[in-house]
């Protein structure tokens, strides 16, 4: 019997399906693979077609959308696994994702559910993978100003709370991403299909614990989900009130009059959000999804693919500034792909650099964060604990560090710039930044100095400077 079946649900998700059952692919555990497509009118039929001629994929198509839970429901009666994985279309894992959770759940016979750490496609923790029961108190001080609940240790959704160090137990992962017993799935009755879309998955954790089983998050499996790559932003939200009401009805309110008072606060909730994004210009019709794979994709991507390893690639490190730009501008020129981490980094400039956020690199597992063997470092960069560890385990092969000097000359002419130039270049000041790499065992590393006069820049012009390593020779020796 096949161990593990996993399940997606599609509508019109593009190419955010193909980069999601490319994802799975590579997975390097056997499983079956089912897609129900919700009627897409898009090209995900002829995508699915293709892949279910080569690889064990099986496609069970409806000619109307039928809903998340309904469509979910589908696919587990199709399976032939003993454990689910329920993973929506917009979603990217890595290789050993499916068998980490796998393992996770046979180790703790108690539990029925497993969740993980789900990020967003910018690096942030995504709201609602580890969340505490949603009675009605609690959600209504998440309505409340921001000021009104920030306090509160007990709030709904838990990704301001420090990351658990191994497993807990919670009250709800997201379902999104989470693998269960099929045995206990199928003796729940399911996914309640009354829920078209959103609370299914706070329903079925609720029923599992209602019926003796617990639900499990890790930080040590890790995914990328990108939310609301199915449906446009009105849709969502109105079937999202629509399934908070009848999650809040079906669990905790028991009387005709807390119906009632439910009913109108989720509604008024609705419409003062409604006005709310209209007035921020949020409240984008369609998504465009291939805008999102051109631009959005690129951190995913990089992480969660096997073969990410590529000599074009280079992660940048500290801070990105006017003349760190300019070395930067070079290597797009150039063809090079930028991957930047910074605390405190400007977007506003016109070199393409995908963003590693600080939070993600501080929540991800260790062996989830991408490697590079091409990396740049400001020289101003005080190495913390994190990063360490993220260069210790890259399969590092080369290291740039970009040194920024300065020339405080009010008048420079060439012979000056050039006399400065050679002036500093030649000065012993080997930067505590590379004995840290050096004891980190990255033994191939290179200083290349940037000199800069009044705010611009001198290095970056190239000239044929004795002595100057200018940002031209420093990615000739990176590719080399």
């Amino acid at each position: 019997m096949t161990a593990v079946s996993i399940v997606v649900v599609n509508h019109n998700s593009g190419p955010l399906l193909k980069a999601c059952i490319t994802s799975v692919l590579a997975s390097d555990i056997s499983m079956e693979i089912i897609v129900v497509d919700n009627a897409s009118v898009d090209d995900s039929a002829t995508f699915l077609a293709s892949l279910s001629s080569r690889h064990r994929l099986n496609v069970i198509y409806n000619e109307e959308n039928l809903g998340f839970s309904k469509a979910i429901n589908q696919g587990v009666r199709f399976s032939e696994g003993q454990y689910i994985v329920i993973l929506n279309p917009d979603c990217l894992i890595y290789p050993h994702t499916v068998g980490s959770l796998l393992q996770i759940l046979l180790q703790d016979p108690s539990s029925a559910i497993v969740g993980g750490l789900v990020f967003n496609f910018d690096g942030s923790e995504q709201q609602g993978c580890r969340r505490r029961e949603p009675t009605i108190l609690r959600s209504l001080r998440k309505a409340l100003p921001f000021q009104f609940k920030r306090a509160r240790p007990d709030a709904i959704d838990m990704k301001n709370e420090p990351l658990p160090s191994k497993e807990i137990y919670v009250d709800a992962v997201s379902g999104a991403f989470l693998i269960i017993r099929k045995s206990i799935f199928v003796d729940i009755g399911g996914m309640d299909e009354r829920f078209f879309l959103h609370f299914e998955d706070l329903d079925l954790c609720h029923r599992v614990r209602t019926a003796g089983w617990r639900v499990i998050f890790s930080p040590d499996v890790s995914i990328f989900h990108y939310q609301g790559g199915s449906i446009s932003t009105l849709n969502v939200s109105i079937e999202k009130h629509k399934s908070m009401y009848r999650y809040q009805r079906k669990h905790h309110a028991k009387s005709v009059l807390g119906h009632v008072l439910l009913y109108i606060l989720i509604w008024v909730h609705f419409l003062a959000q409604s006005v709310l994004e209209r007035l921020s210009d949020r409240s984008a019709t369609n998504i465009d999804l291939d805008e999102v794979v051109n631009s959005m994709l690129a951190l995913p991507q990089k992480a969660t693919s096997s073969t990410h390893l590529k000599s074009s690639d280079v992660l940048v490190i500290g801070s990105i500034n006017d003349y760190c730009l300019s070395v930067l501008d070079h290597a797009n020129n150039a063809g090079w792909r930028i991957y930047a981490y910074s605390k405190g980094y400007t977007s506003n400039n016109d070199v393409s650099i995908s963003w590693i956020p600080h939070e993600y690199l501080e929540k991800a597992p260790k062996s989830d964060l991408p490697k590079f063997n091409r990396i740049i470092i400001n020289s101003s960069t005080q190495l913390n604990d994190t990063l360490r560890s993220w260069l210790r385990q890259s399969d590092t092969a080369k290291v740039a560090v970009i040194d920024a000097m300065n020339i405080y000359d009010p008048v420079l002419n060439d012979d000056g710039a050039v006399q400065q130039e050679r002036r500093v270049c030649n000065a012993d000041n080997r930067l505590d930044v590379l004995t840290e790499l050096d004891q980190l065992g990255i033994s191939s590393c290179q200083k290349f100095p940037l000199l800069r006069s009044q705010g611009k820049t001198v290095g970056a012009y190239h000239k044929e400077v004795d002595g100057l390593n200018s940002s031209k020779e420093c990615f000739s020796w990176l590719s080399s």
